[in-house]
């Protein structure tokens, strides 16, 4: 279900002044509201109900591309987006991440993707469009063979949503903890989305410091996994829809409704230690000094958790020893 996704090669910084970036004159700034999460193609019905599942969760969604490729995105704003003016708070800082200093403005793919007038070049599905779209195509039936025409489906997803009512995304609260128990981070406030690989290149820790930018997003590292926490409420409403309209459908285990194989992927599991410790943005610095790296950004060796904590506790590097 899962794959991998490529950083870009060189990283080079092509930012302009704020007056003078197509930023500075963009509705919405979609590009700082919607985060990509995790790629994937849907090949089995165990990956259907998985996208389907994540879809319940407030700010959680969905996105298909004419590749076939879905994206699930979290749909909230950085939180150094300025809300009433649209501008990055940090724009061209040293605390502003290489993803968006390298990102071409000029040739934005966030203001087709998010046309709220059609859909062109991806389609964001809500809970109820993607029952719909296996209702209408029979996805399963036809082991994700069957491509419907792009154009169509632009067409039919567009319709449906205009006249659909969605409901609000219910308000999460913020993570306080710096640890988190792996028992209780099996709660359903918490989905864990696996890096794409662990920290390989000097590179990557710009894309945590993108991710971790992002409210309710946070790196969680244990002994032997790494994970990005999402954290976000499921809706009811969208859960009862799923149980209601679609699950009824399935074969389960004792014919009852359930999460096993969706628990599988997105809650954490390891086979030593017992707990997640949980890095923001801030903690990168922290975290990229007790990093060795070779000549060239390649990395060497990561921190061991146990001196990471101790670092973290001190707020001293030189103390992880």
């Amino acid at each position: 279900m899962k794959e991998k996704i490529s950083l870009p090669g060189d990283l080079i910084i092509r930012q302009e002044t704020w007056s003078d970036s197509p930023c500075s004159r963009c509705s919405g700034s979609p590009c700082c509201s919607n985060l990509p999460l995790a790629p994937l193609r849907l090949s089995s019905r165990k990956d259907f109900v998985d996208l389907l599942l994540l879809s319940t969760y407030g700010d959680i969604f969905p996105g298909l591309k004419p590749s076939g490729e879905w994206t699930v995105y979290l749909k909230r704003a950085c939180g150094f987006l300025q809300s009433d003016e649209g501008k990055c708070a940090i724009h061209g800082g040293q605390d502003q991440s290489m993803i968006c200093k390298s990102y071409d403005s000029h040739n934005c793919w966030y203001i087709d993707a998010f046309n709220p007038h059609r859909y062109t070049t991806m389609i964001p599905f809500s809970t109820s469009m993607l029952i719909q779209l296996e209702k209408d195509y029979q996805l399963i039936k036809h082991r994700f063979d069957r491509e419907p025409d792009w154009d169509e489906l632009c067409r039919d997803a567009f319709e449906y949503r205009r006249h659909t009512i969605e409901l609000p995304s219910e308000p999460f609260s913020p993570l306080a903890e710096s640890r988190l128990p792996f028992k209780k981070s099996r709660g359903d406030e918490y989905l864990f989305f696996q890096p794409y690989e662990k920290p390989s290149d000097i590179k990557h820790f710009e894309l945590m410091s993108f991710r971790l930018g992002f409210p309710g997003v946070y790196l969680a590292v244990s002994d032997t996994s790494w994970a990005y926490l999402v954290k976000a409420k499921q809706n009811t409403a969208y859960l009862n829809l799923v149980r209601d309209e679609y699950f009824p459908g399935l074969a389960h285990k004792d014919s009852s409704f359930s999460f096993d194989s969706y628990r599988e992927t997105y809650t954490p599991h390891s086979g030593i230690g017992d707990q997640w410790v949980i890095l923001r943005k801030k903690d990168l610095p922290l975290l990229k000094s007790l990093t060795e790296f070779g000549p060239s950004g390649q990395l060497r060796r990561l921190p061991a958790v146990s001196a990471l904590v101790k670092a973290l506790e001190t707020g001293r590097p030189d103390r992880a020893a």
